[in-house]
């Protein structure tokens, strides 16, 4: 019958060094094979596994130039003592396979400590990799806004004088055009305006109408406002030329 896991009390971990190509199954076979000749029967670990006293134990290799090197890990539930004996008895390994090992105690420290450690390094790297994002989406939210603004300024050059306003969707591209006075009623008529640009004063009713409407961006060569909406960025044919100016530099 199978036994129930207990939880383990302690980590070994080891180092080891193989003169010679080997795989990580090759490491834990000659761990059965050699330790049970030396350990103490009521320590041998193919019992203590059965038991669910001794967990898997788990090999880490790295091969280069023909040599190999990697890590031990091993979680118990014995004591202390017991414990450190495993330890010393995963030194005296001293080949896997037909090649010559050397196997040497890192530490043996106690599981909740390594969870702790575990979760503080796992933490670190998950907050690491959250402000890469957050960087990069900052980044490509920078090179998005200064290719609208250039896109928007071109626009304007190209309104200035006509007394027309023209109507851009979400990827900038125009899809209505109309006369400055009838600016409002084309901006309640139309659907999918993210920006309304137009040789005109942008005044609190259209920004007010902007908002209501859900459109991000105005563009007038003035601007009359008491207040401006948090939603909808207004430029002015000068706030424009500004912020081309200084992403030209």
């Amino acid at each position: 019958m199978e036994r129930t896991r207990k939880p383990p009390k302690y980590l070994i971990r080891a180092h080891i060094e193989v003169e010679g190509k080997v795989r990580e199954s090759d490491v834990v076979g000659a761990i059965f094979g050699q330790t049970g000749e030396v350990i103490e029967d009521d320590l041998n670990l193919r019992i203590l596994q059965e038991k669910g006293i001794m967990g898997r134990i788990n090999v880490g290799l790295k091969t280069v130039d023909d040599r190999t090197e990697g890590w031990i890990s091993i979680p118990t539930s014995l004591g202390r003592e017991e414990t450190a004996q495993i330890g010393a008895t995963l030194e005296t390994l001293d080949k896997v396979g037909k090649h010559n090992a050397k196997v040497e105690i890192d530490r043996i420290r106690s599981a909740r400590e390594a969870k702790r450690k575990y979760l503080r390094e796992r933490a670190g790297e998950i907050v690491e990799q959250m402000e890469e994002k957050e960087i990069k989406a900052v980044k490509n939210e920078t090179i998005s806004r200064r290719f609208e603004v250039r896109k928007l300024s071109n626009v304007m050059d190209d309104l200035k004088g006509s007394m027309k306003a023209v109507f851009l969707n979400r990827e900038l591209r125009k899809i209505g055009e109309t006369d400055v006075g009838n600016v409002r009623d084309e901006m309640k008529s139309l659907e999918g305006v993210k920006a309304v640009v137009f040789d005109g004063v942008v005044t609190q009713a259209v920004a007010d109408l902007a908002r209501q409407l859900g459109i991000e961006y105005l563009v007038g060569v003035q601007k009359r406002l008491k207040k401006e909406p948090k939603t909808v960025k207004i430029f002015t044919s000068k706030d424009l030329d500004l912020r081309k100016g200084n992403a030209e530099k």
